[in-house]
């Protein structure tokens, strides 16, 4: 059996961190989406900056032109996805946000020049058509208003953007100054909103938010990772298996999902499988 790269590992383990960070959010739903994500990003920049201090490292990185750009695209990106995942269910939430990696390998042809077989683009039509599936059975049951789907898509857009500078930086920068950059710059933008609408927290509240923040930590250090070891466009498939994730996390939180959404599930899955194995052969046979 051949063995699993690093970057596809880091994914993995990305995605699975950030299927607990949808869960933890559900359970926050009495608080403002733009609270939310300045404490879950507060805690998430104390725990960079601390890790950074600790091994010494100059916080300000060596390309602060694209760790600026690439912060605000992530920001940005991250703020309005955590606004659909409060009002979305998760899996219609999540199915938008991973069109991400359809945004990411077509803007890696013009940023990073990383071409993509005709192969790998019916795979990712394969799986674009299970994402659809799983998101117009969602929205339909849930009537939701049209520009949350702009703002999922917009979000996507973003994420892909900031997908293509993580890999464009490769290894010349650490992925906690990285990651602090765009944690510093979604504290800003959310900072902002809340001085106009604070929920007082409960213990209980503080709690799941400590743990959202280390998770997410966690998941974007890891999704740094990924990006900085494998080529764009194999690794963000991975990103995909987070619908499933948050099918499952719907389930257990008593949503109501339809038969065609399974379906896409299956597709989605079946979709990064062979783009996975497309990608593992090319290599071996090289």
């Amino acid at each position: 059996m051949k063995r699993i790269s690093k970057g596809v590992q880091y994914m993995l383990l990305s995605t699975i961190c950030f299927a607990l960070i949808g869960l933890i959010v559900k359970l926050l739903v009495h608080i403002p989406p733009a609270e939310i994500i300045f404490l879950d990003s507060l805690v998430a920049l104390t725990i960079s900056c601390f890790m950074i201090g600790y091994q010494k490292m100059c916080l300000w990185g060596n390309h602060r032109r694209i760790l600026l750009l690439r912060g605000l695209s992530a920001g940005l990106g991250v703020t309005l996805f955590f606004i659909t995942l409060v009002r979305l269910p998760l899996s219609a939430a999540n199915v938008l946000q991973n069109t991400s990696p359809i945004f990411t390998a077509i803007l890696g042809i013009f940023m990073l020049k990383e071409w993509i077989s005709l192969r790998r683009w019916f795979f990712f039509i394969l799986t674009f058509i299970g994402v659809g599936l799983t998101y117009m059975t969602d929205f339909s049951i849930t009537n939701q208003s049209a520009y949350l789907v702009l703002l999922g898509l917009i979000s996507a857009l973003l994420m892909g953007i900031s997908n293509n500078f993580n890999a464009k930086m490769k290894s010349g920068e650490h992925p906690l100054v990285i990651f602090s950059y765009s944690t510093f710059c979604t504290v800003l933008i959310t900072g902002c909103i809340c001085l106009y609408a604070f929920v007082p927290l409960t213990i209980y509240d503080f709690l799941l938010l400590l743990a959202m923040g280390t998770l997410t930590f966690i998941a974007q250090y890891l999704a740094i990772k990924a990006f900085q070891n494998a080529p764009v466009a194999h690794v963000s498939a991975i990103s995909y298996l987070g619908i499933p994730y948050a099918l499952i996390i719907d389930l257990l939180l008593g949503e109501r999902i339809h038969w065609i959404s399974y379906v896409g599930m299956c597709l989605v899955v079946l979709g990064v499988i062979l783009n996975l194995f497309y990608g593992y052969s090319k290599r071996v046979g090289a």
